[in-house]
């Protein structure tokens, strides 16, 4: 039954998307962005991923900084196993101020570079990042507890 509603959502983007390219002009950037990040998560959550891929990339090109575009591509592309890209956008979100996401980030950011054979670099990310939150300002209650 969900699955339907993903199959019918990725539709109507479709249809959104193809009758606006005949009418491309600025106003419609934020109606491509939404329609092509609108039918990215409804192929994510139908597990196509290559698909999502695209979709997401596509959107992307209608506003670059929107981070959680690149959360939903590094997931992508861990889960299709192409741990160069995952590692890439991991970086990307994790540089952001969307502090939220970290915790997810930082495991597909170790877990890309163990896959990559880059396992000494997945250990001093580890413990810089340790020592970060140690020494930050933002965690008090985690540096006395650690003590």
């Amino acid at each position: 039954m969900r699955q339907n509603k993903y199959d019918e959502a990725i539709q109507l983007c479709n249809q959104v998307l193809q009758n606006l390219k005949a009418y491309n002009s600025p106003s419609n950037q934020q109606i491509f962005y939404w329609s092509y990040y609108l039918k990215g998560q409804s192929n994510y959550n139908s597990g196509r991923y290559d698909e999502a891929i695209k979709s997401f990339e596509e959107s992307i090109k209608y506003d670059p900084k929107c981070v959680s575009r690149y959360a939903y591509l590094c997931q992508c592309y861990f889960l299709t196993q192409q741990y160069d890209f995952a590692l890439k956008y991991s970086e990307v979100v994790l540089n952001s101020d969307k502090y939220e996401y970290f915790p997810a980030f930082i495991d597909i950011k170790v877990r890309s570079l163990i896959k990559l054979n880059r396992e000494i670099e997945a250990k001093k990310f580890l413990k810089d990042l340790m020592n970060q939150y140690l020494n930050s300002k933002l965690f008090p209650r985690m540096k006395q507890d650690c003590y």
